[in-house]
């Protein structure tokens, strides 16, 4: 079993530790680089806001990505079953069309 990676992650100027598995380092320093990227357009836009509301509204915009992208696998099952009935048709017709 291999060992857990002890790292630091920066988010809203504060400092997290974390114990993760070694792959998954890249993943979630990315990941707080786009929570801090998106921080810091809440920041400039809304000056009267305070570090709360920007996380709120952080919080708000990726979990609204993730319900989206979701969305999106459903639809790409959808179009993958209209396939698998495509081809079932066709040989349907083809089998039905010797019959004539």
């Amino acid at each position: 079993m291999e060992e857990k990676l002890s790292i630091k992650i920066n988010i809203a100027e504060k400092f997290y530790p974390l114990k993760i598995e070694k792959n998954e380092e890249e993943d979630i320093r990315k990941a707080a680089k786009m929570v801090n990227d998106r921080l810091m357009q809440y920041k400039r836009k809304y000056t009267e806001s305070d570090m709360s509301d920007f996380l709120a509204m952080t919080a708000l915009h990726f979990a609204t990505k993730y319900i989206e992208s979701n969305s999106e696998g459903k639809l790409e099952e959808v179009i993958e079953e209209i396939r698998q009935i495509n081809v079932d048709l066709d040989e349907y017709i083809y089998q039905n069309k010797k019959e004539y």
